[in-house]
């Protein structure tokens, strides 16, 4: 069966270039664990201030969007460092981190995920190292392997994430839940059935004893399941609860998203008129079926003015658009006035 790849990734993940900065206070040891002269300690002084120095550049050079000109400086910094202390040190490692997260936002990703892997490295050998410093990492790690399509290694990195969070939170917390979603993503991208639905039978655990609405990363997790899950994760009578779950939930407190309209959640609940779409001819030669969720902006009137597809089979993707233009919902009223609202439909294509 023929996946689609999602790229919208992973509802809790951190940006994939996180930029660092080393402790300056940092004590120099010499590379070979034996006492310095004074002289070689005040040349390892230097190097590491120096090293500061530039890292500061960088960092400058980096909020200014300046990165080709950034990655000489953040390359001497890490050499400095590794004559300072070391190719071992936490230092080194922070140094590391912050080359790699140029070379990300250069679009050169092998180059950062070989840096960020070695930051890793060095950071999990600490004596006590800082779990939630090497997840941030793992995190990064993850997302770049799973952009690059390297789906084996991104559920190996957010694996260890879930295997972190579980020995600290216990089974059933929500750091646990949104490492799940993660790997939700991972799966789903691999086509893997079986793995998708043990991790969506964890995710159901936790929200199932929840007082209140999901986080929303995990209603989104639960609508591109119930659309782009492939033939055998779950029974078609589980899909449809699915569905109708994501439908019942409580819509999320009010977001900003963008020209003032506000997150209304899955919007099929509140149309007054919903057109069923026409099951296109070429779908139907295809013996194509499944669900399409769209994504729609609802004007203060009740009428859509904007639709897209999210997920779904992409020949049924013109037909729920154009049925989603032409449905019309209850306007959205907040404190008392009428505002836009941006959200969700979905649309079942179901051969008799």
């Amino acid at each position: 069966m023929k996946m689609i790849r999602f790229t919208l990734l992973i509802s809790l993940m951190l940006t994939a270039h996180t930029f660092s900065r080393a402790q300056s206070q940092t004590t120099p040891a010499s590379p070979a664990g034996q006492n310095a002269s004074k002289p070689q300690v005040s040349v390892m002084s230097q190097n590491l201030a120096e090293a500061e120095r530039l890292s500061q550049q960088v960092l400058q050079f980096y909020r200014a969007g300046k990165f080709e000109e950034a990655v000489p400086l953040a390359e001497r910094a890490v050499s400095l460092r590794e004559q300072a202390v070391g190719k071992d040190h936490v230092v080194v490692a922070v140094a590391l981190s912050n080359l790699a997260a140029l070379y990300s936002e250069l679009k050169k990703t092998d180059r950062a995920r070989a840096l960020y892997e070695r930051a890793l490295t060095i950071k999990e050998a600490q004596a006590k190292p800082d779990e939630k410093d090497l997840n941030r990492l793992r995190e990064i790690l993850g997302t770049l392997s799973y952009q690059k399509g390297d789906y084996k290694r991104a559920e190996e990195f957010f694996s260890r994430i879930l295997a972190s969070q579980e020995k600290v939170y216990g089974p059933n917390d929500e750091a646990v839940t949104l490492a799940l979603v993660n790997l939700a993503y991972v799966y789903l991208a691999m086509g893997a059935g079986k793995k998708i639905n043990a991790t969506y039978s964890r995710i159901l655990e936790y929200t199932d004893q929840l007082q209140g609405p999901p986080p929303e990363q995990i209603k989104r997790i639960f609508q591109v399941l119930g659309c782009a899950a492939p033939s055998g994760s779950f029974s078609e009578d589980d899909r449809r609860a699915l569905l109708k779950r994501i439908d019942a939930t409580p819509d999320a407190a009010s977001v900003a998203i963008s020209a003032g309209a506000i997150f209304g959640g899955v919007l099929n609940g509140k149309a007054i008129k919903k057109p069923a779409p026409a099951y296109p001819a070429e779908a139907k030669r295809e013996r194509v079926q499944g669900t399409v969720l769209v994504q729609i902006t609802v004007d203060e009137t009740g009428k859509v003015i904007e639709a897209k597809p999210v997920c779904g089979p992409a020949l049924l993707y013109e037909a729920s658009v154009r049925a989603a233009r032409q449905a019309l919902f209850t306007p959205t009223l907040l404190s008392g006035q009428p505002v836009k609202v941006t959200g969700t439909i979905s649309y079942t294509f179901q051969l008799r």
